[in-house]
């Protein structure tokens, strides 16, 4: 946190000497870089009492030029800033990618948007929202901080050669939308790995009928049309007794299941589960969550879970998650 406080007052203090921001592109994978940069900040966020909730579209491309300093920098400003102004909310982060008539078949066009359920702001307000030290003392806030977060994504997305707009309501969130074309870049080849039987095909999965247990209704929505677009059948549940219930009553062929979660956690649901079922008909339980330390793990498998995928993931990581633990 202390580097981040004085990365920004640098970038600004540079900035309003007229200095143009120092820029180091590289070529990034694009959709692991805002995992990455979103998984640092879901501890702060949980911290504050909110939920962080990532969509990452499968139209982000891997590979693009960018400055991986900065871009993170952007995000947790961003999302900081969202998390300042919110309490006992949400915080939605999505990322996706566009094309118009017209636009360089070497660029990419990003929009990054991050939206909050906090205080919002007034119309005077959001008129200085991108001001330096500007406080619009609304609502609950966390003491700390530059107040230099958002003139600070201000002035990088300039850099970035990027446009930003904000729209907010008081009483009904803040939504902030960032657009950047960045280079295409291309990665390493990542190498094929060969099967036990020696052929380099594809993997596949099988069709299943899959459990998907959260509290959070966009997060079940977001994962299940996932899913059904893998060509899976989704059954849903907002709570751990539900899931219970509910893998008691059908039969699945696989569950995945949110940790965090009131009234039951997913790890006592995963207890419950197991004590109920047929030795002979054991279904895999997943873990999903943001806490994968080892003893976390540790105590993902003492509860019966049998694998675990970090929060935030992409398409692609739950794609290769289905295809391990239903492989045709």
């Amino acid at each position: 946190m202390l580097r981040g406080i004085i990365n920004d007052i640098l970038d600004f203090s540079e900035s309003e000497a007229g200095r143009q921001i120092t820029l180091n592109p590289e070529a990034v994978n694009l959709p692991g870089l805002l995992r990455q940069s979103l998984e640092l900040m879901d501890g702060v966020v949980r911290g504050r009492g909110n939920r962080l909730v990532v969509d990452i579209d499968p139209s982000v491309p891997e590979g693009v030029w960018v400055d991986a300093l900065r871009l993170r920098q952007v995000v947790s400003n961003v999302v900081g800033n969202a998390n300042q102004f919110t309490e006992h909310g949400r915080i939605t982060v999505r990322a996706w990618a566009d094309r118009r008539k017209g636009d360089d078949d070497a660029l990419h066009r990003i929009h990054i948007q991050v939206s909050d359920t906090g205080v919002g702001m007034s119309a005077q307000v959001l008129e200085r929202v991108f001001e330096p030290f500007y406080k619009s003392h609304q609502g609950p806030t966390r003491p700390g901080g530059t107040g230099l977060g958002l003139a600070i994504v201000h002035n990088l997305i300039q850099a970035l050669d990027g446009q930003i707009r904000v729209e907010s309501q008081e009483g009904e969130g803040t939504t902030l939308t960032m657009e950047l074309q960045l280079p295409v870049a291309r990665l390493p080849a990542t190498p094929v790995q060969e099967n036990p039987g020696g052929s380099l095909t594809k993997a596949r999965m099988r069709s299943a009928h899959i459990l998907v247990v959260d509290d959070n209704p966009e997060i079940l929505e977001m994962v299940g049309e996932t899913l059904e677009s893998f060509g899976h059948r989704v059954t849903c549940a907002g709570d751990g007794e539900a899931a219970v219930r509910l893998a008691s009553a059908e039969r699945f062929e696989l569950i995945l299941m949110d940790c965090q979660m009131p009234l039951m956690t997913g790890l006592e649901a995963a207890r419950r589960i197991r004590e109920q079922e047929p030795a002979e008909r054991r279904t895999p339980i997943i873990a999903l969550t943001a806490a994968v330390l080892k003893e976390d793990v540790r105590g993902y498998s003492l509860a019966g879970m049998d694998d675990h995928l970090s929060k935030p993931y992409t398409r692609k990581e739950l794609r290769s998650l289905l295809v391990r633990w239903l492989q045709d």
